[in-house]
């Protein structure tokens, strides 16, 4: 009999060996493994059928896993999805580190601490990247910056069109607030912010933080807040009130 107090995993599509392993390991923890032996079923609904507190899957399209966490929030089943045996010379593998479709982001070659390490953390509602797929990341970060460095240019033809929502969120991104800042400044919860944010920078293919700053520079935003900046400054200089600004 399954203890009131565990936590249920749901192991999405997975193998009949691999469910066996993870069954043993978690012997003596406060985690249950479990799966859906309906082979019709989709992921979202295994999860749907099984109602796990956390979900491990295994590598997918940022796409795809984008999708399914949608759904689930949807359906007012924001379960955390930790993914499992990714990849970290697999560049589609670690973009989904940088998501926020997902909590916990554990490598193929991470021993089974590491596991039981992220689903305590992701359980408790934090956020797990293995160490071996954070370097993965950074690498892949600077890579790409410099090829769109190489690529890029002002004068490139302005990718598909943002929404206003998209395009404030964005444009607070790049002057580096987080999603907590922006939420609370907007009036929305995080996760529609990461919402916004993850489908503005699909449409305009920016992987990283970084390369959305870039964006904003070669395509003027920051030049309407200059604008602006300099019209309020004006404002409080004509009624005698002196404000110094820090540029950084």
């Amino acid at each position: 009999m399954v203890s009131k107090d565990c936590i249920r995993v749901a192991l999405l599509d997975g193998e009949p060996i691999f469910f066996d392993c993870l069954k043993l390991l978690f012997d003596q923890t406060n985690f249950v493994i479990v799966r859906s032996f309906d082979e019709t079923l989709n992921e979202f609904e295994q999860i749907r059928t099984l109602r796990p507190k956390l979900v491990l899957s295994d590598p997918r399209p940022v796409s795809d896993a984008v999708q399914l966490k949608a759904r689930l929030e949807a359906a007012r089943m924001d379960v955390p999805i930790v993914f499992i045996r990714l990849d970290p010379a697999n560049c589609d593998a670690v973009r989904l580190t940088e998501n926020s479709c997902g909590a916990g982001f554990v490598s193929k070659s991470a021993v089974s601490a590491t596991l039981l390490k992220a689903l305590e953390i992701v359980s408790m509602g934090g956020v797990f990247v293995d160490p071996v797929l954070k370097v993965a990341a950074e690498e892949l970060s600077r890579v790409e910056n410099v090829i769109q460095f190489e690529r890029g240019g002002a004068g490139d033809a302005l990718p598909p069109s943002l929404s206003a929502r998209e395009r404030e969120v964005l444009f607070s991104v790049a002057l580096g607030n987080s999603s907590k800042e922006i939420a609370a400044k907007m009036g929305l919860s995080c996760k529609t912010i990461d919402t916004y944010k993850t489908r503005a920078m699909q449409k305009l293919e920016l992987p990283d933080r970084s390369s959305v700053v870039r964006f904003a520079l070669l395509n003027d935003w920051f030049a309407d807040l200059a604008a602006e900046l300099k019209r309020t400054e004006a404002g409080k200089s004509g009624s005698g009130t002196s404000t110094h600004l820090k540029v950084v």
